[in-house]
């Protein structure tokens, strides 16, 4: 997945397909981006090739429990 540039559109889908939905804020005139899912809200990342390699360790999710993830 990490290559010279990465797309926040990808990233988002990235981070979907381990049941995560990805975040971005602001701070101190900074961009921060980071996950959360149903069972953790990770640390922030101030570059996004950061956050990537963190996603790289999680574990796929099946269709169904990405879709379990976001119901009320």
């Amino acid at each position: 997945m990490i290559g010279s540039t990465v797309n926040i559109a990808d990233v988002f889908r990235f981070a979907e397909e381990r049941g995560c939905t990805l975040r971005i804020g602001m701070m101190d005139n900074r961009l921060l981006y980071w996950v959360e899912s149903r069972y953790f809200i990770g640390r922030p990342y101030s570059q996004m090739n950061d956050l990537v390699e963190f996603l790289e360790t999680l574990p796929l999710v099946m269709p169904g429990e990405a879709a379990a993830n976001f119901s009320l």
